[in-house]
């Protein structure tokens, strides 16, 4: 008897947004060792509480949509199929970039998920939620860890390379 559940999660690097600045929030999925090829579901987005900036694709797991993740009255619906299936830890299904409106606690809850195994019969698996609860602060300099994509300013070390010639390493030829 199988008991596990592929695991679809709403995750950020951070439990706390700052107020106004846009954070990078993925939807994950973990199948807990089961061959997946389809995925459908519904986000909920809490609309006083968040401002959706961009829904991107980028990494993801998902190789044909049927339904792109778009978002409609706070509700974003996605429909996905991944040839030759998918079995992996932490997939990226998508990521979502929200910018905070209010001071507030909150959450974004997934709904009506459904994964379907690649068994050649569409069989629906168990499937566990993890929705994502976030507090918004105000603007702090020592809380900038939930945008991933903060400005490098540290500089490379010096490297400076030499080019040899060495009988004992490579037979006299410039290494």
């Amino acid at each position: 008897i199988k008991t596990l559940a592929a695991i679809v999660k709403v995750s950020s690097i951070s439990d706390t947004m700052t107020l106004q600045q846009p954070t990078k929030v993925t939807i994950e999925i973990d199948t807990e060792g089961e061959d997946i090829n389809a995925l459908e579901g519904t986000i909920l987005l809490p609309k006083e509480a968040l401002f959706l900036q961009q829904i991107t694709e980028k990494n993801s797991l998902v190789n044909y949509w049927i339904e792109s993740p778009r978002l409609s009255d706070n509700v974003i619906s996605f429909s996905g199929i991944i040839p030759n299936g998918y079995n992996k830890h932490d997939g990226v299904v998508f990521s979502l970039i929200v910018q905070p409106l209010n001071l507030s606690k909150d959450k974004i809850d997934l709904s009506d998920v459904h994964i379907f195994l690649n068994d050649g019969k569409a069989t629906e698996t168990k499937v566990t939620l993890v929705n994502y609860q976030f507090q918004v602060r105000q603007s702090d300099i020592n809380n900038q860890a939930n945008l991933d994509y903060a400005r490098d300013t540290t500089r490379p070390e010096p490297f400076n390379p030499t080019v040899i010639k060495q009988d004992i390493l490579a037979k006299n030829k410039s290494v």
